[in-house]
């Protein structure tokens, strides 16, 4: 496993837990059920993410507030 996998698996874990495992009132499969198809998206997810703290922090660092 990679580490955008790991991420994307324990976001996903996350959102499982929180809404108890029921999405739109359909019991959410675990991660190793879930077709490859959407554990690919929650890494794009993941990724999406990881890129938007790092700008964020890239401009905190120079000051200039994220524009």
């Amino acid at each position: 496993m990679n580490h955008v996998e790991d991420i994307a698996r324990q976001a996903y874990q996350a959102y499982g837990e929180h809404v108890e495992w029921i999405d739109a009132e359909t019991p959410m499969p675990r991660w190793e059920e879930l077709p490859p198809k959407y554990r690919l998206a929650w890494q794009v997810v993941a990724l999406r993410v990881f890129h938007w703290i790092s700008h964020r922090q890239q401009h905190l660092i120079l000051g200039d507030g994220g524009r």
